[in-house]
């Protein structure tokens, strides 16, 4: 396979907004998503091939590693100024290094990509803002330390892409266990928060600051777009896609549709989400094995229609799981 080759600690010295924690955020971000959809994946389904090109999610892994470990020494030699004459490309190609990489083991390659990344977040917290606009000299021609930790979060996310795309696909799923998983964490989300007084309900914090009618306002609001994109499919309203911008954290997505809902009665909640969920399943039934593995428009870009329906579920098993553990004294 061809590819382009191209959590850590806080720095709070740097200002908010900065060019420097900009970058540096979305290295962060874009390593943390693609550890979370890798968590997804059952053991056996990291060293399974037939991912992108191919390759399994943990060569994908270790690919990544690779190369935030050849960018970042790459960086600091331009820092340094010691490329003036240039800088050495690998000796061998992805393909020959993921060959190898199949062979290894899975806490290896994490732990070393971990690493990588955490050192290479941590290069970024340590540059002055004038360095990202900067052309160092590098050989025959410049390089931007600027622009290659911003192709390394793209990078990363480019590598996420098909990974989060087989976990909630046609090749992972049966339409059955899709529909069963569907239904299975819905109840489970409504089971959590049965049986607690109302003062529990809106006083307890299970996510953050967040109690557990904010949980499920939440939830409600993610649903809500999953089925306006899936009732639009495969080409909903620009502005549809457009409230959920790409280039915004996630948290601040999610502060505004929770702002948007504040003053939702906890009865009402409960109602929407019983209607939201019952439309998801309709469509879901209404759909043709190829419907749900068409591709649309969403807010993360082209994904199939299954994704959507795995994501809102999935969505609904991890807040679940923070009111289960509250409930279990966790």
């Amino acid at each position: 396979m061809t590819t382009p080759e191209n959590a850590s600690p806080e720095n709070n010295s740097l200002p908010p907004g900065s060019p420097v924690e900009e970058v540096a955020d979305a290295l962060v971000r874009s390593f943390d998503d693609l550890c979370h959809v890798l968590d997804q994946l059952a053991p056996a389904e990291r060293e399974a091939p037939g991912l992108d090109g191919g390759w399994s999610a943990k060569v994908q892994l270790a690919h990544m590693a690779f190369w935030d470990n050849f960018q970042l020494a790459r960086m600091q030699a331009a820092y340094a100024g010691t490329s003036v004459d240039g800088y050495a490309r690998p000796d061998h190609d992805n393909d020959d290094r993921g060959a190898a990489d199949a062979a290894r083991a899975w806490e290896d390659v994490l732990a070393e990509a971990q690493a990588a990344r955490r050192r290479m977040v941590e290069f970024a917290q340590g540059l002055d803002p004038d360095v990202l606009t900067r052309e160092y000299p590098e050989g025959a021609s410049t390089f931007s330390i600027g622009n290659q930790l911003r192709h390394m979060a793209r990078h990363t996310q480019a590598h996420t892409r098909p990974i989060r795309h087989y976990c909630g696909s046609l090749q992972r799923w049966t339409r059955a266990s899709l529909r069963a998983f569907l239904v299975e964490q819905h109840a489970n989300l409504l089971a959590g928060a049965d049986g607690l007084s109302t003062e529990t309900l809106h006083t307890v914090p299970v996510c953050g600051i967040w109690t557990i009618r904010d949980v499920l306002a939440h939830v409600l609001s993610w649903n809500e777009h999953a089925h306006l994109l899936i009732t639009h499919w495969p080409a909903p309203p620009a502005d549809l896609v457009a409230e959920w911008p790409l280039g915004l954290p996630m948290d601040t997505i999610n502060a505004g549709l929770m702002a948007a809902r504040a003053q939702w009665r906890l009865d009402d909640i409960r109602e929407r989400l019983a209607w939201h969920h019952a439309r998801l399943l309709q469509a879901f039934d209404a759909a043709r094995d190829a419907d749900l593995s068409s591709v649309g428009q969403t807010w993360l870009g082209e994904a199939a229609l299954s994704l959507q329906f795995y994501e809102a579920a999935l969505h609904e098993a991890e807040h679940a799981q923070q009111i289960w553990d509250y409930r279990q004294g966790k």
